[in-house]
């Protein structure tokens, strides 16, 4: 009975208790975790107090050590026999509160003086024991060979007080007048170094140990037993021994309670701003709900009206349901018309009579390929496809958009018809005319300036072949005077060679023709010999100039490529053209070596690669090289590489280049696909 009256609340009751169970869970939670770390701050605090305090008493402990250290040596070089080294001895024994005894030892440390405090060890016996002759040895040994203070390991020394206490030595050697050396020898006790570095404030809540390095206890001063709670430790390094500073806090862990006090008061005061918010919420939610849904409404409407895209949205039997206002002005129809054209799954006014029927086909396949799979929501946006076509305007103009199209879900998720966003291209592809058009005229300008640059060179390469036609004809007018049977074969021989020199010219006169005239620029199947064929005449006119020998390999001269045959012609004739003008400098016409290489790199890819025996190129040009208008030439444009550049990207390759070695050239290469056999 109380289960099914428990389903019979309205759903807003199980919603309002479900809010308020949230929220008592996250009180207790937060209260939790505000314990928590408050007990962990406190933890972390006191922490760090102990690690500060171990580095600042490990600071003052070694701060102590060098003062006696260096009043010892004060002492050491002021004396100048045993007598003056008694007074200096005694005066600083009276003054230190370290120091234990002094003494003064030969270079074979037997025993010349020894010093005791009396106010620190009233009771001494200054009776050596074995063990510590052992360790001062190897400290003033060390001293010695060093030229510093020394320190033995630590030791415990009975002899001193009445149970004994731990001490440490350090050894200063000095040498004397007469070229012996003498040891000084200082005794500082353990206790008294703790007592003396540690204020009675910070007694009263650590314990401070000196520890050996396998972790026995030296020394030990504190009025508490540490809790071994909260520890610092940090190493005394001296020269010869070390030693451990082991501070031990007095405090335990934070007490529970007052932090739960805390943690209770702020948990509450959370709450209670939580509880306050949610009622404010809750009275004013549904005086909101309608302005804001009509704030909403108004904004998206704003949004889409605002944009330059065009926005469509149909039903699934075609008619259009929605058009914002870009998109009717991008067709020229209003809204309504839109949907009086498009009722009963009518064609739209602005599509194009003559395609009508393939955009119903169109439409029809795309609809069927993305309303296939609809699934869910996230299914349906990754959905979102663009395509190009072509509306007409109200006024008969063809222009091209392009279409994004997603299907259309209601509130409830159902499928209901397609939302598609129309961007007008047109402009677009004028833009891009525009600039296919530049760049075409570009290129053309840039062949004329190459073989407006060959110019002189094609005249000189002319002069050759027409003054040895003139020889030759005049020589055969002067046969003709007197013919005989020797003289006539003569005669052909000369008319056969200017036959041959005629035909030398008209060759150089049409490849540059052919270069300077070709218009086409449609890609056409052409293998690589004949490509060759083509720029070779060219390329050996500006080679012949500075006697510069060309070298061509080129295995598979049969390999097809498909490209824009005038381009990659002027892509070869640059790049020859830039290697032969880097030898110009070399003074040996035997180093000037232009090699052509055409090898295929796989068995879709040939890579043409040309390489000059120049300088190379400096770095700072290698960093803008191909930039436009760039040159280190005073006639050139700038314009050869980042041409040849565009050109070879434009066939789906690379242009790249690297000097081959100090001073032995540079090498440009790049790649075209190879075409496959018909």
């Amino acid at each position: 009975m109380t289960r099914s009256f428990l389903f019979l609340l309205p759903q807003w009751i199980w919603r309002r208790s479900f809010l308020w169970a949230a929220l008592m869970v996250l009180i207790l939670i937060g209260q939790s975790l505000l314990v928590i770390l408050s007990i962990r701050h406190e933890e972390i605090k006191s922490q760090e107090q102990v690690e500060d305090l171990s580095s600042a008493l490990l600071t003052h402990i070694k701060h102590e050590i060098s003062n006696e250290v260096r009043n010892t040596q004060s002492l050491v070089w002021s004396a100048h026999d045993n007598s003056s080294w008694r007074d200096n001895a005694a005066h600083l024994l009276n003054q230190s509160q370290l120091l234990l005894q002094l003494e003064h030892r030969t270079h074979s440390l037997e025993l010349i003086s020894r010093l005791t405090n009396e106010s620190l060890i009233p009771n001494a016996k200054p009776d050596p024991i074995a063990s510590r002759l052992i360790s001062i040895e190897n400290a003033c040994s060390s001293a010695k060979r060093l030229q510093k203070p020394f320190f033995s390991s630590s030791y415990f020394n009975p002899e001193f007080a009445e149970i004994g206490i731990e001490v440490i030595d350090f050894c200063i050697a000095h040498a004397m007048p007469s070229n012996q050396t003498t040891f000084t020898i200082g005794t500082v006790g353990l206790h008294q170094l703790l007592s003396k570095s540690v204020s009675i404030d910070t007694q009263k809540r650590h314990e401070i140990s000196l520890l050996a390095t396998d972790g026995a206890r030296l020394a030990r001063i504190g009025m508490q037993r540490g809790k071994s709670v909260f520890v610092g430790k940090r190493s005394l390094i001296l020269d010869g021994s070390n030693l451990d500073l082991y501070v031990d806090s007095s405090a335990a862990r934070p007490s529970f309670i007052p932090n739960l006090s805390i943690a209770l008061v702020l948990g509450l005061s959370t709450a209670l701003c939580a509880v306050i918010l949610l009622l404010m919420r809750d009275t004013r939610e549904r005086s909101k709900v309608e302005t804001e849904l009509a704030q909403s409404l108004a904004f998206r409407r704003a949004m889409e009206n605002s944009l330059s895209t065009g926005l469509r949205a149909r039903d699934l039997t075609g008619r259009i349901t929605y058009a914002n206002p870009a998109f009717c002005h991008m067709v020229g129809y209003s809204f309504e018309a839109l949907q009086s054209h498009t009722e009963n799954g009518a064609d739209p006014p602005y599509w194009p009579v003559d395609r009508r029927q393939d955009y119903r086909t169109r439409q029809a396949k795309r609809h069927i390929d993305m309303g296939s799979d609809i699934s869910s929501f996230t299914h349906l946006q990754s959905n979102v496809q663009g395509f190009e076509t072509e509306f007409i305007r109200h006024n008969g103009e063809i222009f091209p958009v392009m279409i994004y199209e997603s299907p259309l879900l209601d509130h409830q998720g159902h499928h209901t018809g397609w939302m598609s966003s129309i961007v007008d291209i047109s402009q677009q592809r004028l833009m891009e005319g525009q600039t296919r058009h530049q760049q075409e005229r570009l290129q053309s300008v840039a062949r004329l300036v190459t073989v407006g640059e060959m110019a002189s060179l094609l005249s000189h390469e002319l002069n050759q072949p027409l003054a040895a036609i003139s020889s030759y004809a005049n020589g055969s007018l002067n046969l003709l005077h007197e013919p005989d049977e020797q003289t006539l074969p003569m005669i052909q021989d000369a008319l056969a060679e200017v036959a041959n020199q005629a035909d030398r010219a008209g060759r150089i006169i049409r490849s540059v023709h052919d270069f300077v005239r070709r218009r086409d620029k449609s890609h056409e199947l052409i293998s690589v010999g004949q490509l060759m064929h083509a720029v070779m005449p060219l390329i050996e006119l500006q080679a012949r100039k500075i006697r510069t020998q060309i070298e061509l390999h080129m295995p598979i001269p049969e390999l097809k490529v498909r490209v824009d045959r005038i381009l990659i012609e002027q892509v070869l004739i640059n790049l020859a053209r830039n290697g032969i003008q880097a030898m110009e400098q070399i003074s040996t016409s035997d180093s000037r070596t232009l090699t052509i290489d055409i090898q295929p790199t796989s068995e879709s890819r040939v890579q043409f690669s040309v390489q000059d025996t120049g300088a190379g190129i400096a770095p700072e040009v290698a960093a803008q090289l191909f930039k436009p208008f760039f040159t280190t030439r005073t006639e050139g444009m700038g314009m050869g590489l980042s041409l040849c550049r565009t050109v070879i990207e434009q066939h789906g390759g690379t242009l790249e280049f690297a000097s081959v070695l100090p001073h032995k050239g540079c090498r440009f290469w790049f790649t075209l696909a190879i075409a496959p056999n018909p």
